[in-house]
């Protein structure tokens, strides 16, 4: 099956999801930790949920202590661990109601990507 072809769907900037698609990271979107690269960080590639556009991505990643006395939590599904991240579409395309200068359509997603 192809892939669909990309919506111009009017920009839009939201908040942060609230919703996790880890169902959807094996499907349309690709994503490892990866420790291999100094500092480790996190790949994306795939397309967005919203427009379809292509979406390609690497940023270091960034722990948050998440108890008083400097623990590192995490997200678990079936005994994997999951690092949440907040992507916001960068697909290249601009899109209708955009500011001149960005691309994307302005959906902001919070995405389970596993940690191997």
């Amino acid at each position: 099956m192809s892939p669909p072809n990309h919506r111009n769907v009017p920009w839009l900037k939201e908040s942060p999801a609230t919703e996790t698609f880890n169902h959807l990271v094996d499907e349309q979107m690709t994503g490892k930790v990866d420790p291999e690269i100094a500092p480790p960080s996190v790949r994306l590639h795939g397309r967005c949920f919203v427009c379809f556009g292509e979406i390609e991505t690497t940023w270091p990643l960034q722990l948050l202590p998440g108890g008083y006395g400097g623990d590192i939590t995490g997200q678990s599904q079936g005994g994997e661990i999951y690092v949440d991240v907040i992507l916001t579409c960068n697909c290249g395309h601009r899109h209708p109601g955009a500011a001149r200068n960005v691309l994307g359509c302005g959906r902001t997603f919070k995405i389970g990507v596993p940690c191997d």
